[in-house]
């Protein structure tokens, strides 16, 4: 029994001096459950892209520049409603493989290797994720696990923009 109190007590130490950047094994899982449901199905998932390129747009209007060969002007565009698409089922296999470690690191250096050319601005990034966050409670309402969401994003968008 000591020894469950021991352990308890430096499972609650750790987790309190934890980087607030963690995604450990608990914000993995809260992180994937709550993708999930936000990413849904069908319609819904172009949905909640097109919500996160909006504030996005919204709050840097300069960051359209880097989707002009998918039509960034027209976020309804067909152009840009399939780049909507590859970059959330990108993350959403990124979710899916953050519970196999080897197989993400592979996955985000890939990533990493096909945005190197494109010059993005970690600020663009940064913004692309606070979008990300400030979109959330439309799907999530209060429930919203922002530590995870914000640790677990910003080790997948480090992967991919800066290379572990």
């Amino acid at each position: 029994m000591r020894s469950l109190v021991i352990v308890c007590a430096l499972f609650f130490v750790a987790s309190t001096q934890a980087d607030p950047h963690q995604c450990g094994l608990l914000e993995k899982f809260k992180f994937y459950k709550q993708w999930t449901e936000v990413f849904g199905l069908g319609e819904q998932r172009i949905e909640f892209g097109l919500k996160v390129f909006a504030k996005l747009f919204h709050d840097h209007p300069d960051a359209r520049k880097l989707f002009s060969n998918v039509n960034g002007e027209n976020i309804y565009s067909h152009e840009f409603k399939a780049h909507v698409k590859r970059v959330l089922s990108s993350l959403d296999l990124n979710a899916i493989l953050l519970s196999r470690n080897d197989l993400l690191e592979d996955q985000l250096a890939h990533l990493k290797g096909q945005h190197d050319s494109r010059g993005v601005d970690w600020s663009y990034v940064q913004a692309f994720k606070q979008a990300m966050l400030e979109v959330l409670p439309e799907y999530l309402g209060v429930f919203v696990c922002y530590e995870s969401w914000d640790g677990c994003l910003e080790h997948i968008l480090t992967g991919i923009f800066k290379g572990h």
